[in-house]
C-alpha cells in the first residue's frame, strides 16, 4: 500500500482499498445465493437439474416441465404421444409443432451429411434386437434383411402448413421412427431456455450425459 511520508493514506491506496473491499462483498453473496437441485427420471434416464438465484426453485419447476412435456410427446411406445400418431399413421400426413419439425430437420441435415449412418427410422430394428422392451436377442439375418428396406430417413417429409407454427410429416406406411438419438440434446436447449425465462442466470441440466450450462 502506498502511503504519504506523514503516514497518511494516498487517494490511489484508498481507491484500491474499497475496490477490495466491493470484491470480497460480491464474492460472499455470490457464495451464498441460493441453489435449488433436484433429480428426475425421464426419456429413460436419470436426469440433474440446478439453478442458482433468487428465482432458482421456478427455474427448476420450469425446466421439470418441459422435460416431461417433451418426454410424452416424443415416447414412441406412449398412445398419446405425438411419434406414436407419425408412426401409426400409415403413411397419412401428421401436424406436428415447431419442437418436432426442429428435430426432424436438424435429423436430416445430419443424415444427409453422415451419408445416412444417423438415421431416426431404425427404430424397428431396435425393436427386433429387444432394445425397447429389454427382452435382448440376436435376429436372425432373414428378419433384418425383412426390416431393412423400412430404414431410410429420406422417406420423411416434412412440409410447411398455413399455420407458421405447425408442419405436416409424411412417411410410408410400413416405417417407424424414433427422437432418441436426438431427444435429450433437445431437450436440455429447452429446459435451458424455460429457466432463463423463468428468471434463472445460472444453472447447469445434466440429462443423461447432456450437459449444458446457463
Amino acid at each position: 500500500m502506498v502511503r504519504k511520508r506523514d503516514g497518511g493514506m494516498t487517494k490511489t491506496g484508498t481507491i484500491a482499498c474499497a475496490a477490495l473491499a466491493l470484491a470480497l462483498t460480491l464474492l460472499l453473496c455470490g457464495c451464498a445465493q441460493k441453489q435449488a437441485t433436484t433429480e428426475i427420471f425421464a426419456m429413460d434416464t436419470v436426469m440433474d437439474l440446478t439453478a442458482y438465484g433468487k428465482k432458482a426453485d421456478d427455474g427448476i419447476n420450469a425446466a421439470i416441465s418441459i422435460i416431461n412435456s417433451m418426454d410424452t410427446l416424443l415416447d414412441p411406445e406412449n398412445e398419446r404421444s405425438k411419434t406414436y400418431e407419425i408412426n401409426h399413421a400409415m403413411g397419412s400426413p401428421v401436424v406436428v409443432n415447431e419442437q418436432i419439425a426442429k428435430m426432424l430437420r436438424t435429423a436430416q441435415t445430419v443424415y444427409e451429411r453422415t451419408n445416412g449412418a444417423f438415421d431416426l427410422t431404425t427404430y424397428p430394428l431396435s425393436k427386433l434386437w429387444g432394445f425397447i422392451d429389454q427382452n435382448y436377442r440376436v435376429p436372425s439375418d432373414a428378419e433384418i434383411e425383412r426390416l431393412l428396406p423400412c430404414v431410410d430417413m429420406s422417406k420423411v417429409q416434412l412440409a410447411a402448413t398455413d399455420d407458421s407454427a405447425n408442419s405436416l410429416v409424411t412417411m410410408p406406411a410400413d416405417m417407424a421412427l424414433s427422437f432418441g438419438a436426438v431427444a435429450k440434446g433437445c431437450a436440455s436447449d429447452y429446459a435451458i431456455q424455460a429457466m432463463r425465462a423463468a428468471g434463472v442466470t445460472s444453472g447447469v441440466v445434466s440429462l443423461g450425459g447432456n450437459v449444458q450450462t446457463l
